[in-house]
C-alpha cells in the first residue's frame, strides 16, 4: 500500500521495508536522484511505513489509520520537512520564518499545500535558493522536544544540494550524535555537492528515473491515456513524472502539429515564417518558460528519430511515432545530414534557456544553424 503516490520504484520500496522488517534502519540516508524521479515519494512512504499503526505482512503501511492520514496531509508531528527557504530580513537564529514577509511565508504555505496534494511538486518556493542554518537549528530544538513522542522521528530534507556551509556544518552535528529513533532521508540530484563528511555519515541510495515501460502502464491504468501517447509522454519526460503530468494537461496535439510547421519551414528555408516563429516563441516564453522549453525538446527528439531511420532502427522505437511518414521523407530528402551537431546544437539551447541568456538571438541562432546545416545536406556539400 502507497500512502502517498509513487509511479514505479518498487525495488527501493522494497528494500526500505526489508530494514524495518529486519530492525536495521540507519541513522541517515540520502536519495540521489533526478527530480521527479520520486524520491520525495520515497521517502514520504518510508516515513509512513515506519509510523503506520497497522502495518501488512511486508510492513508497508495501511494508509487508512490516522497516522497515514496525517502523513498523507503533511501534518505528522513526527515528520519534520527541511527546505529552501527565503531569509526574510533580520532572521532569527532558530526560526526561519519569523522574519518572513506575509508574502513569503504565504509562499512557504503554498509550497507545502501543494506537496501535500502532489509529492511530485517538491517543496519548491519561488526565490528560494538556500537551506537556512535556522531551520536546522530548529530541527534541533524540535527533535529534542518530541524525543518522548511514539514511533519514529522522520526528517526529510529536500534539495541536498542547496545547503550552505553553515547549515551543513549544523547538520552535521546533529548527524555525528543522532537521537534515537530519528531518521534523515536527504533528497538531492545533486550526490557530489553534499559535504564528504555528510556522505560518509548516511547510506546512499541511488534512485534512477522509472523506465518507459512503468510510467507507461502508469498512464494507461491510471489516467486512461491510450498506449501510443503514453508511450510518447513516457519517452518525451526522461522519466520525470513532473513533466508527464505537464503533458496531461497541456495541449500536446496542438504543439505537435507546431513542430511540423517548424520543420516545414526549415526545410523550405522560409525565413519570414521562422521570424515569426522566433517572435510567437519569444513571447510564449515570456508566459510559460516550460512549453517552449517542450518545443525545443520535441525538436531534439526529432532529430533523434530521424538518425534512427536513417540507421535503420525500428520505428517501434522512435519518440514521435506518430510522424513515421513525415520523418522518413525528412531522412530521403536530407541523406548528408550531420545529427549529432545539430543534437549538439539543440541540447545546447535547451540547457540555456534556464540561465540569464537574450531568448530570441539564442533561438535565432539555432534556427539560422539548422536551416544552414539542412542546406548543406540536402546540396552534398
Amino acid at each position: 500500500m502507497k500512502v502517498v503516490e509513487q509511479v514505479g520504484q518498487e525495488r527501493i520500496s522494497r528494500q526500505l521495508l526489508t530494514l524495518i522488517k529486519h530492525q536495521r534502519v540507519g541513522n541517515a540516508y540520502i536519495l540521489s536522484g533526478p527530480l521527479g524521479s520520486g524520491t520525495m515519494s520515497l521517502a514520504l512512504n518510508f516515513a509512513a511505513a515506519l509510523n503506520c499503526k497497522h502495518p501488512g505482512p511486508d510492513h508497508s503501511p495501511c494508509g487508512t489509520c490516522d497516522s497515514c492520514v496525517k502523513i498523507k496531509r503533511n501534518s505528522h508531528p513526527n515528520i519534520h520537512f527541511i527546505f529552501p527557504s527565503p531569509a526574510g530580513k533580520n532572521p532569527k537564529d532558530d526560526d526561519p520564518f519569523a522574519a518572513l514577509s506575509e508574502q513569503e511565508y504565504s509562499m512557504v504555505q503554498d509550497a507545502m499545500v501543494r506537496l501535500s496534494e502532489d509529492p511530485y511538486q517538491g517543496i519548491e518556493v519561488e526565490s528560494a535558493t538556500t537551506i537556512l542554518i535556522s531551520m536546522i537549528r530548529k530541527l534541533r530544538k524540535d527533535l529534542m522536544l518530541s524525543a518522548s513522542e511514539e514511533g519514529w522521528q522522520v526528517v526529510i530534507l529536500y534539495r541536498g544540494e542547496m545547503l550552505s556551509d553553515s547549515s551543513s556544518n549544523a547538520l552535521l552535528k546533529i548527524l555525528e550524535e543522532p537521537p534515537g529513533k530519528t531518521v534523515f532521508l536527504i533528497l538531492t540530484d545533486k550526490y557530489n555537492t553534499l559535504l564528504p563528511t555528510i556522505r560518509s555519515r548516511c547510506q546512499n541510495i541511488p534512485v534512477n528515473p522509472p523506465p518507459v515501460e512503468e510510467i507507461t502502464q502508469w498512464l494507461m491504468d491510471h489516467h486512461g491515456v491510450d498506449r501510443e501517447t503514453a508511450a510518447y509522454y513516457a519517452h518525451f519526460s526522461h522519466g520525470d513524472i513532473r513533466r508527464v503530468k505537464e503533458f496531461l494537461s497541456a495541449d500536446m496535439k496542438a504543439e505537435s502539429e507546431e513542430l511540423k510547421h517548424f520543420w516545414r519551414y526549415l526545410m523550405s528555408g522560409n525565413m519570414t515564417a521562422l521570424t515569426q516563429w522566433v517572435e510567437d516563441s519569444h513571447k510564449q516564453f515570456k508566459k510559460d518558460k516550460e512549453a517552449v522549453r517542450r518545443t525545443f525538446r520535441q525538436i531534439l527528439f526529432w532529430l533523434r528519430d530521424a538518425q534512427l531511420i536513417r540507421e535503420g532502427g525500428s520505428p517501434v522505437h522512435l519518440i514521435h511515432s506518430g510522424f513515421v511518414e513525415e520523418l522518413t521523407r525528412f531522412v530521403a530528402y536530407f541523406p548528408a545530414i550531420d545529427y549529432l551537431k545539430m543534437i549538439r546544437e539543440t541540447e545546447r539551447v535547451i540547457e540555456l534557456t534556464g540561465k540569464n541568456v537574450y531568448f530570441p538571438a539564442l533561438i535565432g541562432h539555432l534556427c539560422l544553424s539548422l536551416t544552414e546545416e539542412l542546406a548543406h545536406a540536402r546540396s552534398g556539400t
